[in-house]
C-alpha cells in the first residue's frame, strides 16, 4: 500500500484561515494599566475589572462602522481630554502623539487569536456576553480590550 504525502505551503494555510476568518466591527478600543496596591483612584477616573484585577483606562479610542478613528480619550492630570475627527483633522500629529490607531481592522481566527491590522495577537481572553476582546501586547501589566458590535 502507498501512502500520499501532501505539501501545502505555509502561506496558502495562512491564507485559507484569513478567508475562514470572521471579521468584527469594533466599536472601541480602550488602552488600560493594572492597578496597583496603594494607587489613589480620582473620581473621575475610568476603570473596569478583569480576572479579578482593576485597570484604569488611559486611552479609549472610539471607531465608525468602517473602522475609521471618530473620537479618543486620554486620562490626564484632571479627568480626560476628549479629541474629535476635527481635532485629528486640525492636528495631524495628534494620531502619531498618542498612538491613536487611525483604522482598525479586526479579525477572529481561533477561539483565543485575532488579526489587528494584520498583526496575529493571542488573547487573554473574549467576553461573548459583553462583546469584549482581551489582550497584552508587551508589557502584562498593559492590558487592552476591543469591544465590538
Amino acid at each position: 500500500m502507498s501512502k500520499l504525502i501532501l505539501y501545502i505551503p505555509v502561506g496558502l494555510l495562512l491564507f485559507i484561515g484569513q478567508c475562514l476568518s470572521t471579521k468584527i466591527e469594533v466599536v472601541s478600543k480602550a488602552t488600560s494599566i493594572l492597578v496597583k496596591p496603594g494607587y489613589a483612584l480620582k473620581e473621575d477616573d475610568s476603570t473596569f475589572n478583569y480576572q479579578g484585577n482593576k485597570y484604569l483606562i488611559v486611552t479609549d479610542e472610539i471607531f465608525d462602522e468602517k473602522g475609521n478613528i471618530i473620537s479618543a480619550s486620554v486620562a490626564g492630570d484632571v479627568g480626560y481630554s476628549t479629541y474629535t475627527k476635527q481635532d485629528f483633522n486640525k492636528h495631524k500629529n495628534l494620531i502619531d502623539d498618542y498612538s491613536f490607531t487611525n483604522v482598525i481592522n479586526v479579525q477572529l481566527i481561533k477561539n483565543d487569536t485575532i488579526l489587528v491590522n494584520g498583526s496575529k495577537i493571542i488573547t487573554k481572553g473574549i467576553d461573548r456576553l459583553n462583546k469584549a476582546i482581551y489582550y497584552n501586547l508587551k508589557s502584562r501589566d498593559t492590558l487592552y480590550r476591543i469591544t465590538y458590535k
